[in-house]
C-alpha cells in the first residue's frame, strides 16, 4: 500500500503485482486507509488473472491488512469444477 498526494487529500492505493511477469493484476483506491482497500485489490487481481490456479504462492508484508480474516477469507479462493 502507498499514499499519493492530491490537491483534495491523501489517496491511499494498495497493489497486487505478479511476480513472475512484474505486472500490476489488481489495484484498489480509497479516500481512507480501511481494511477492506487491501482485499478489494486481492479481488480484482484475482477476477483480471481468472482464478489462479491451485498451488499460487501469495507474499505480502506483515502490516494488519493483510492480517485480518476478510484478506485471509479472500486467499481462499474456490476452485473450478474443470481442475
Amino acid at each position: 500500500m502507498t499514499y499519493i498526494p492530491t490537491a483534495e487529500g491523501w489517496l491511499h492505493l494498495a497493489a497486487v503485482m505478479d511476480l513472475f511477469s512484474l505486472k500490476i493484476v489488481g489495484w484498489a483506491m480509497r479516500d481512507q486507509m480501511l481494511v477492506e482497500l487491501a482485499s478489494s485489490a486481492l479481488t480484482v487481481a484475482s477476477q483480471q488473472q481468472q482464478r489462479p490456479q491451485a498451488g499460487l504462492i501469495h507474499y505480502s508484508d506483515c502490516g494488519v491488512h493483510y492480517a485480518v480474516h476478510a484478506y485471509r477469507a479472500a486467499l481462499q479462493l474456490p476452485t473450478s469444477p474443470h481442475r
